[in-house]
């Protein structure tokens, strides 16, 4: 039940196949970056290893994910009343994982070299 009207999960899982995400990259570059989150911190939970390292292929999965998100029709515009995606935030989204991905390969280095 979704609200006051019943949305089947047939419905929901239909809206997410479109055109405009070729091969399905998007989804599987999202499902693969969920995965990755899931596991940093289940090992931060159970073990205490916070080296976010183990997988740096997996940064280049999130980087791809920030990318491809530009290939969808956007608003340039915010629409009073909806809740569609603007152009400005799909641009925040990739300058804000790309941000996050150069923080993950200077930090270590950076270090070491302090020191």
């Amino acid at each position: 039940m979704f609200g006051s009207v019943s949305v089947s999960s047939g419905y929901r899982v239909a809206k997410l196949i479109t055109h405009e995400d070729y091969m399905h990259l998007h989804k599987i570059c999202g499902l693969l970056a969920l995965l990755h989150f899931v596991w940093c911190y289940a090992n931060i939970v159970t073990t205490s290893f916070r080296s976010f390292h183990a997988f740096p292929v997996m940064m280049a999965v999130h980087a791809l994910l920030a990318l491809l998100g530009l290939q969808f029709p956007v608003e340039e515009y915010r629409i009073k009343g909806t809740q569609n995606m603007t152009l400005e935030q799909v641009y925040h989204t990739v300058i804000f994982s790309f941000r996050s991905i150069v923080v993950f390969f200077t930090y270590e280095p950076f270090f070491a070299w302090l020191s």
